[in-house]
């Protein structure tokens, strides 16, 4: 069996990000419903249900079930964790042109995890993956051209292949072509002293505030299946795949996680996983507030003076 035409959804961010297909009709094939058997056990947390259900439709040629299991193998999600294992059930999807699945392939080859280490090989599947139109693919395969590492320096390459990643609204992309601009545009006189180019207490970013673990009360309120999702939200901001993170984190605060929506809060203030958006950062900190998260409130001051800052940025330049 291929990649199955249903609607495909993604119930964690890339590190973990699983190819979880919505419920089938009635009458649907029975390799389809045990698919779909596979995605309730993994979202109620039962990770090794899970694993048992998409084993043998992986061992079909089940494309998604072999990315699927290759994530529970490299993870360790109700079986021990096993590289190799996951590495050939990544090859045998992305092989077959699952471009997902090529870029997690291609991310092993880069760390040498469950296989020699091969810039040259991780470069390829970055390669077939960004020729797909895989924005993932063609945000890391833009890294190692700027680089030059498993293929020849290539700028030009690196600058339109962050376009095109952009335009899908990878965070990352963005984040770089913004960096460019950054260091062609001009610095522009700010609030403070008489010819300082310096703004007064602009804003810093930092994506720490993000990316912390989670505590044990923390785990405490969240089930284990968004324990998972949470934790794979944040390996994914730590690998640079901001947008599909912020997503998850979206998820988990409509789910009630309190702590979901200060973060997601913060992705919106600093411009992390989207473009900058004030209100929706305040949004997000209010939801976390009505939920009795400690530093909500103080994200929301936080969030009201860096709107203010704006107002006077812009009034200059009127």
């Amino acid at each position: 069996m291929g990649v199955r035409g249903s609607k495909v959804i993604f119930l964690a961010g890339s590190a973990l990000a699983l190819y979880l297909v919505s419920a089938f009709p009635a009458g649907a094939d029975p390799q389809d419903q045990a698919f779909n058997k596979g995605v309730a056990a993994f979202d109620r947390g039962d990770f090794l249900a899970a694993y048992e259900t998409w084993l043998p439709l992986a061992d079909g040629g089940d494309l998604a079930a072999q990315r699927n299991v290759a994530h529970l193998l490299r993870k360790g999600l109700g079986v021990e964790k096993d590289p190799a294992r996951a590495f050939y059930y990544y090859k045998a999807s992305a092989d077959a042109g699952l471009a997902s699945a090529q870029v997690n392939l291609a991310a092993l080859y880069e760390q040498g995890l469950g296989t020699p280490q091969s810039d040259q090989n991780a470069a390829y599947y970055y390669a077939r993956a960004a020729k797909a139109g895989h924005a993932n693919g063609q945000y890391h395969l833009a890294l190692m051209a700027k680089e030059g590492r498993g293929m020849a320096r290539d700028e030009a390459l690196a600058h339109s292949l962050f376009k095109a990643a952009a335009l899908q609204g990878h965070s990352g992309a963005r984040e770089a072509l913004q960096q460019v601009e950054a260091r062609e545009r001009p610095i522009k006189v700010g609030h403070g002293a008489p010819g300082s180019s310096v703004p007064p207490q602009k804003l810093i970013k930092t994506e720490t505030e993000i990316t912390l673990p989670l505590t044990p009360n923390m785990r405490s309120q969240m089930s284990p299946s968004q324990t998972v999702r949470f934790e794979s939200a944040l390996e994914d901001f730590a690998r640079g795949e901001r947008g599909e993170a912020l997503e998850t984190l979206r998820r988990l605060s409509g789910e009630g996680v309190a702590e979901a929506s200060l973060r997601a809060g913060k992705a919106y203030l600093y411009g992390a996983g989207a473009p900058q958006n004030l209100a929706s950062a305040f949004a997000f900190f209010q939801i976390a507030d009505a939920s009795e998260q400690p530093t909500a409130r103080q994200m929301m001051k936080k969030t009201l003076m860096e709107m203010q800052r704006q107002a006077l940025d812009q009034m200059d330049s009127d």
